[in-house]
């Protein structure tokens, strides 16, 4: 991995851990407070939560399936990959509510 690339995962690595300790905007900070725990690991996520980006068929993160299946570990923002999104384009986190009907697909991998 050349360092640009490596530089700019571990800047993208701090701006999530910033928005997970609540550093930033507090409209920020209170979305996503309730949904997600921050671990060494990453951020986890219940495995059968709709609506969150982590647990998207479009999500562009870096994440993972936890042993169990119950759990889905995000350890980075990611990119929304749904033309049908308002999000398309878009760095979100791992517990970005997607509320628009019709947007939020499960991730194959969860099924």
């Amino acid at each position: 991995m050349d360092q640009n690339r490596r530089t700019f995962a571990m800047q993208v690595v701090g701006l999530a851990a910033a928005a997970a300790a609540g550093i930033g905007t507090a409209e920020a900070a209170a979305e996503h407070q309730h949904e997600i725990q921050m671990s060494a690991d990453g951020w986890k996520l219940d495995a059968s939560t709709k609506f969150r980006c982590a647990t998207c068929r479009f999500w562009g993160g870096m994440r993972k399936i936890s042993d169990d299946k119950k759990q889905v570990v995000a350890v980075s923002l990611g990119w929304c990959n749904n033309p049908a999104s308002p999000m398309y384009r878009s760095m979100t986190p791992a517990d970005h509510e997607m509320t628009k009907a019709g947007v939020w697909v499960k991730w194959d991998a969860l099924s």
